[in-house]
């Protein structure tokens, strides 16, 4: 079990505000979401706003599967 700390609740707000409350993949906006390290939280043990990015569980699932949303494109997400 980890010791991870909450996210920050105003870190947080930025991350659901950014994406519209919605996930932020354009071909999905599903309401219900997650807040997703773009890079790992086991290698970064930061929580950073350019870091994450709101997604759906399904979303979420697939970024943490290797080939389905690689970082890169999470980043262009993020960007827009």
């Amino acid at each position: 079990m980890s010791d991870r700390p909450p996210i920050p609740a105003e870190i947080r707000r930025r991350v659901l505000v950014e994406a519209g409350h919605r996930c932020a993949i354009p071909t999905c906006r599903y309401i219900d979401v997650d807040v997703h390290h773009i890079i790992p939280w086991e290698t970064c043990k930061i929580h950073e706003y350019d870091n994450l990015i709101a997604l759906c569980p399904n979303c979420h699932r697939r970024a943490h599967k290797k080939g389905e949303i690689d970082r890169k494109s999470l980043r262009l997400y993020k960007a827009n």
